[in-house]
């Protein structure tokens, strides 16, 4: 046998608890090396020309302006951003008190500087006021009974209604039916009773519960009506798919070259992590590996082999490769992740897949006899635990002391 062989026999393999400590420990260095990289990288390649990103944007913008164009949505333009359905029900139900106030030629009151104060509504605080645009203060009557018959011919499909009106207050906010207590009549459009009105402005304005369970009947109302909207634009209106799907290739473009970034700052990682500091430290050990005093040795005690740290190597890559997840986060796009890669598979679900080998080796090593993750098995490898310097150990000078068995605790 070579001198530098290691008798098994006189070392213990390294516990349970310190392997996986190991695992997560070299994990996160390559985490941390990933992000230190991705940092400098990304910001040179978003602001290169490969990148695509101007075409992006605008490609984004056009999309989120047709959108913005129905009004079914709040778009705030310097965030690129649309409002919530949540946020936007809760703004439409103060405002639909306020129109209702107003009609009713009834006072209403905002907290100022801590004070309940009248503030004088004006006609263009009611629903039935239209701006120099066209537009209704009322948005979801805007769309479904103005933008969708000026638009109609720009459906994929006929729509199955057009919407006066009265089917507008009568068919989709079922003020006839259901929601007839809202309202004494429809002469006046959509005009809650003052009681209603009053509660919802004490509710919003001033925090009064009393007003808690009218106010969010009228939004989660709002927010079925304006979904149903939205799922339609998205679904049938010719020049939102026509811009969305300009702005997907645009964005498949600009995803695919982050995700090249990614992997390469990756690549860099674990080539500082598995195979410079192996170099440096000797024997294959990692930078954990060399902190904690172990180091990887064969099975049938014979020197570690170059295909041996191949096939370990190979294997640790994948599973470590769920370590790119947290690089979009780091940019604030986890979107990065869920477009396709390769193929039809997104780098949400390579991370996935990854991960889950990942833990499939730490259940592995559990139950393994010799505490040997996938990549110990499949290299013909085992981790053994000792203070010995390396040296020592390489040369087959044992320690003084009467070897025990590896196993015996």
């Amino acid at each position: 046998m070579d001198p530098r062989a290691i008798n098994l026999a006189n070392y213990k393999t390294v516990k349970k608890g310190k392997h996986l400590l190991v695992m997560i420990v070299d994990y996160f260095v390559i985490v941390i090396f990933s992000v230190l990289f991705f940092a400098v990288a990304s910001s040179i390649y978003s602001t290169s020309g490969v990148s695509n990103k101007e075409v992006y944007l605008q490609r984004q913008d056009e999309t989120s302006n047709v959108l913005a164009e129905t009004r079914l949505q709040t778009y705030v333009k310097k965030d690129r951003s649309f409002y919530s359905i949540e946020y936007d029900a809760k703004r439409y139900t103060l405002a639909l008190a306020k129109s209702s106030l107003y009609e009713l030629e009834q006072p209403y009151y905002e907290k100022i500087n801590n004070a309940k104060k009248e503030v004088s509504l004006s006609q263009e605080d009611s629903f039935n006021y239209i701006d120099e645009k066209g537009y209704k203060n009322d948005n979801l009557a805007y769309y479904f009974i103005d933008f969708r018959k000026n638009n109609k011919n720009s459906y994929s499909k006929a729509l199955e209604k057009e919407y006066t009106k009265e089917e507008y207050l009568t068919s989709l906010w079922k003020l006839d039916k259901d929601n007839s207590s809202l309202v004494d009549n429809l002469d006046k459009g959509f005009t809650l009773k003052k009681e209603h009105a009053d509660k919802i402005v004490s509710y919003i304005n001033f925090g009064d519960t009393s007003g808690r369970e009218i106010t969010y009947r009228i939004m989660n109302k709002y927010a079925e009506i304006a979904t149903f909207g939205i799922e339609e634009v998205e679904k049938i209106y010719t020049p939102y798919l026509e811009s969305f799907n300009r702005f997907q290739e645009a964005f498949l473009h600009y995803s695919k070259g982050y995700d090249v970034v990614m992997i390469l700052c990756y690549l860099v990682s674990f080539l500082i992590c598995y195979i410079l500091f192996p170099l440096c430290f000797k024997r294959g050990r990692s930078l954990s590996y060399k902190f904690f005093s172990l180091f990887s040795i064969r099975t049938d005690e014979d020197d570690l082999k170059w295909y041996n740290y191949l096939i370990r190597d190979v294997i640790l890559f994948i599973e470590c490769f769920s370590s790119i997840f947290f690089l979009p986060l780091f940019l604030g796009q986890k979107e990065l992740l869920a477009f396709p890669f390769l193929g039809g598979i997104s780098m949400f679900q390579l991370c996935l897949f990854s991960f889950l080998l990942s833990l499939l080796s730490i259940i592995f090593s559990f139950i393994s006899k010799e505490n040997q993750g996938i990549e110990d098995l499949a290299s013909m490898t085992t981790i053994i635990d000792t203070k010995t310097p390396y040296d020592t150990i390489a040369y087959g000078k044992l320690p003084d002391d009467k070897p025990k068995d590896r196993n015996t605790k």
